[in-house]
């Protein structure tokens, strides 16, 4: 069996070899050779790598213990041997008489010797030295040279559509940097590129969600706009000894490591399982694109609609929002008007200039014409280039009524599931003469339309005179705008009044899809339940006299290539219902997606939800597992999976061995089996988990889950007594991550206990949209405290 191996060429990670060997003829499949009995590849002098290394270290360890320092012979890193084992799985099977072509993936870059064994018999080996390290040797016939595999490639990256993060995407998978949750940018990333994604003095965070796709959490102070490009710092290295480089940061390529049933160590019993980096670290540049949906500014112009001739007007942008976590810019212009007004809008256009950061500006009275309205425009622009406009019609008089102002835009849109709160300030006229300043303040609702609603809605008795007033969930119907106008007298002069209004649209709330059970596997011949009856309309019911609309349910179904699994002839998904009964024997066992689609007028408003479903030929329990009670997990969270068995078969369509097999969670026979399917590995440590992987609930600490992570957990469940028939169901979540962007602020930075104002200012922090709007909550400290 003494045969000479005839070539040997490199793949990516690995190399493939063409024995002039042994192969066995296949009587069941004539004409096919197949190597159906295991063979040893021996890997002899493979250069100075880890591998070789660790494995001398570990030998010489071994010898040390045995027969005390410096009393044996050390192994030389040159003649460390790994010889892998590899079954007729290598082997191609079109391997014609004569020939056998194996592949092997090699776990380091490096020059190897192929030598093949059958049961420590050679039968193959190199014409040449076998100890030829570098294989130069002429009459060396099969040397392969296995290069670096090449790095993750990069697809794009993309804003977020909130500007506030950046997803960078990769074709294949990486090996995640070695780092979990939130990380600093710089193990990835440039100094030029990240001085672009922070301020002086921040730190921008990363997270990978996925092996293939990771996110920058931009800081405060970023610059990074459109189409810039930011890029991949090269790896550090250093050496030690017996020429071994280590490489330090970067990204690459999936890590390989061996597994315990396939190596086995010269001259060694023991050996730690090693995995290995085997692909070059991404490298160059990446330009950042637009996001599909950027967020839109919401520009705020405030300011009083009266003036009196002794008073100066002041207009604030300040409280404009959207701007995707940086500065906005703002423009001011003046509308056009049939009245001579050429002496304000010789002023406005000076009052604005570059960088056009500028949120106020104050005007003396006098630029305003006595009687004529000016209407006041502000354009407010994002660093992603989207824009929005807010007017103010100002106007003066010789009235020396209070100045009413209300909050935010004058018009607005709510939901009626929220809490609703409209916040007035007032400013007293320079020419009042009162001697008394105080204000009483009430809020009226002047006007609802369309007007067919036959419930009053009742103001807040606590709020309704005062500057602030709170309108409860449910109060407001969608589909309705309403008219609220905040007045303030003078306490001793009623007849000395202003007001201000502020429209309240009340908008459709968004519809929410769910599907009854996760992912799961169900056996072919018997009924499928889909049922989203637990769908939400947040609105609710209506009140007498609003419109009533009902759900519109689509139901589809697709297979593993996107596919509809069922043709036009068959009616089976036609229907309009929250809960579908489909007999699976119309499907083939194998992969597919069910999906529902809610409609509901007006709009129509829709929302969807999918779910994968196995069908199995084979009859297993049916697994299912609670859907997570909310939308995000957050990290610091513990997190309970719940397992249920959900079939009810039919007794009389089953043989006993069926029967035995519809288990439940309960049963003596039971094997409930808990594996992670997708996220970072947390099945491996017993320690972080709270209820272990054997019981139909999984319960994960509080801490573990990281920032950013998706995770996928599968349940399944057999019986004991006949374990090939096996049920599963998996379930799918991902982990919230913090706010981004923004600053805190506290000024003055120090004062007295007693005589000092302390203002505390937290903006441009932005979040995912389904994660708005943000809730801010101040703390303070005092010194001998631990905690706020």
């Amino acid at each position: 069996y003494l045969n000479y191996i005839r070539s040997a060429s490199v793949l990516e990670g690995g190399f493939t070899a063409t024995l002039s060997s042994w192969a066995i003829p296949d009587p069941s499949r004539p004409g096919l050779y197949i190597f159906n009995t295991e063979c040893d590849r021996t890997l002899t002098c493979p250069p100075a790598t880890k591998a070789a290394v660790l494995l001398a270290a570990a030998q010489n360890a071994a010898l040390e213990e045995t027969f005390g320092k410096d009393n044996y012979e050390k192994v030389p890193v040159q003649n460390a041997v790994r010889r892998v084992v590899v079954t007729s799985a290598g082997v191609l099977e079109n391997a014609g008489a004569g020939n056998l072509v194996v592949n092997f993936i090699a776990l380091m870059p490096g020059s190897y010797v192929l030598n093949v064994t059958y049961f420590g018999h050679p039968i193959a080996k190199v014409s040449g030295d076998p100890c030829t390290t570098k294989c130069t040797n002429a009459a060396c016939t099969a040397c392969p040279t296995v290069a670096p595999a090449p790095a993750p490639r990069v697809v794009n990256a993309v804003f977020e559509n909130n500007g506030g993060q950046l997803a960078v995407n990769f074709l294949t998978d990486s090996d995640r940097a070695d780092q979990r949750g939130l990380f600093d940018c710089n193990l990835l990333l440039t100094s030029d590129s990240i001085s672009k994604l922070a301020g002086t003095g921040r730190s921008p965070q990363c997270t990978f969600g996925n092996p293939r796709s990771f996110v920058v959490h931009l800081a405060w102070g970023a610059s990074l706009k459109v189409n810039q490009e930011i890029s991949f710092s090269a790896p550090t290295t250093s050496s030690v000894e017996h020429d071994l480089t280590i490489g330090a940061g970067g990204l690459r390529g999936k890590i390989y490591c061996e597994s315990p049933y396939s190596v086995e160590f010269v001259n060694l019993t023991a050996m730690p399982r090693l995995c290995y980096q085997v692909s070059k670290s991404v490298m160059g540049q990446v330009r950042v694109l637009r996001p599909a949906n950027p967020v839109k500014p919401t520009a705020i112009l405030k300011g009083p609609s009266l003036l009196s001739s002794c008073d100066k007007l002041t207009l604030d942008a300040s409280s404009s929002y959207g701007s995707g976590g940086r500065q906005l810019t703002f423009e001011l212009g003046l509308s056009p008007s049939s009245a001579d007004d050429s002496l304000l809008r010789a002023f406005i256009s000076t009052a604005s200039h570059p960088p056009y950061t500028q949120k106020s500006w104050t005007f003396d009275s006098r630029l305003l014409l006595l009687g004529v309205p000016a209407t006041f425009v502000v354009r407010a622009v994002n660093f992603l280039d989207e824009s929005s406009l807010s007017e103010l019609t100002v106007m003066k008089h010789d009235v020396t009524a209070p100045i009413i102002m209300i909050e935010g835009a004058h018009s607005r849109d709510v939901f009626s599931t929220l809490i609703t709160r409209l916040r007035g300030d007032v400013v007293l006229s320079s020419c009042a003469s009162e001697a008394d300043k105080s204000v009483d303040f009430e809020w009226k609702l002047t006007k609802i339309a369309p007007d067919d609603l036959t419930m009053a809605v009742e103001l807040d008795t606590v709020t309704r005179y005062t500057r602030s007033l709170y309108i409860a969930p449910g109060q407001l119907v969608a589909g309705h705008k309403y008219t609220f106008q905040l007045s303030g007298t003078m306490k001793t002069n009623t007849s000395n009044m202003g007001t201000e209004q502020v429209e309240i649209n009340c908008q459709y709330a968004p519809l929410v899809a769910k599907l009854k059970g996760s992912d799961r596997a169900v056996n072919w011949g018997h009924m499928l339940t889909l049922d989203s009856s637990a769908s939400l309309d947040l609105d609710g019911t209506p009140p007498p006299g609003a419109p009533v609309w009902s759900i519109d349910y689509r139901w589809k179904c697709f297979t593993v290539t996107g596919d509809p699994c069922l043709g036009p002839e068959n009616p089976a998904l036609l229907v309009n219902e929250p809960v579908v009964q489909l007999d699976t024997q119309v499907l083939s066992p194998g992969t597919y997606t069910f999906e529902v689609t809610l409609l509901k007028e007006p709009g129509p408003r829709t929302a969807s939800a999918m779910v994968k479903i196995w069908i199995t030929p084979n009859i297993a329990p049916q697994v299912a597992i609670q859907p997570v009670s909310v939308r995000k997990v957050n990290p610091g969270t513990r997190v309970l999976l719940q397992g249920e068995v959900t079939a009810a078969f039919e007794a009389h369509l089953m043989t006993e061995e069926e029967l035995l097999a519809t288990t439940t969670m309960d049963s003596p026979t039971a094997v409930i089996t808990w594996t992670q399917v997708a996220g970072e590995h947390i099945m491996e440590y017993p320690a972080m988990l709270s209820i272990p992987p054997r019981f139909s609930s999984l319960a994960i600490r509080q801490g573990v889950l990281q920032c950013g992570q998706d995770y996928s957990f599968r349940l399944t469940v057999s019986d004991s007594r006949y374990p090939s028939l096996q049920g599963m169901s998996e379930i799918h979540f991902r982990v919230n991550t913090p706010p981004s962007s923004g600053q805190c602020m506290v000024s003055p930075l120090s004062g007295g206990y007693s005589n000092t104002i302390f203002s505390m200012l937290c903006k441009d922090w932005v979040d995912e949209v389904d994660d708005l709007p943000l809730n801010y909550e101040f703390r303070y400290m005092l010194p001998a405290s631990v905690d706020p």
